[in-house]
């Protein structure tokens, strides 16, 4: 009888811890914030006929500076000018290096992917099929105070499945993501994404990580 309590208090803790773990991304971003990410990516291509392999790796730090906000009331989309303030390539690259910073792109801020419901919990997930035939799993993985931040966030995991064509070449691509959110401001804390493809008789495998490592608001820094 008293394994069979004990038991059942485990059982009703879990039960508790799960329905507690929900909650909403904010999107609480301002016109001027800016995120500055330091991102590392490691390229390795093989010849599948020779078995030559060549790998490639960038180190960068870039700021997402948001310029414009198409909603003020609500924050649902946003647009941020990307300037990148370091870059090495190995092997030396000084040519693509001088390339990237001296540009400044326009690009969307990354937001998770669309839910039709407004509240996350820890075990949720569904599938998302693009235009582009590509199949993707969404998994809600860990909702946690990060202590690193001083916030709450939320933690996904991505599947992509699926083929593009092009140039009249079929293409298969697969790559996971694993990925941190800031519950509050909805932006990127962590993330890293392997992805695979293969054209004809070279394999490619990208294995990139960010990570947020300044953030400047109106309201306080982290």
């Amino acid at each position: 009888m008293k394994v069979y309590i004990t038991l059942l208090f485990i059982f009703s803790l879990l039960l508790f811890k799960s329905i507690i773990a929900s909650v909403q991304i904010q999107n609480r971003y301002l016109l001027g914030d800016k995120f500055t990410y330091a991102e590392n990516q490691s390229t390795t291509t093989i010849n599948i006929l020779t078995g030559e392999k060549k790998v490639q790796q960038q180190e960068t730090i870039y700021i997402e500076h948001i310029v414009e906000l198409n909603d003020p009331l609500t924050n649902t989309s946003a647009e941020i000018e990307k300037t990148y303030k370091f870059v090495r390539f190995t092997p030396p690259d000084e040519r693509a290096a001088r390339r990237l910073l001296s540009q400044r792109t326009r690009e969307f801020f990354q937001k998770e992917i669309e839910l039709s419901v407004s509240q996350y919990s820890v075990g949720q997930r569904w599938f998302t099929k693009s235009i582009t035939n590509l199949d993707k799993l969404i998994t809600v993985t860990r909702i946690y105070e990060n202590d690193e931040y001083n916030t709450e966030a939320i933690s996904f995991d991505i599947e992509t499945v699926g083929s593009i064509t092009t140039l009249g070449h079929t293409i298969p691509h697969h790559y996971w993501i694993k990925r941190d959110i800031d519950v509050e401001t909805g932006a990127v804390l962590s993330e890293e994404t392997i992805k695979k493809t293969t054209v004809i008789y070279q394999r490619t495998t990208d294995i990139t990580t960010r990570k947020l490592i300044k953030r400047e608001t109106h309201i306080h820094d982290l």
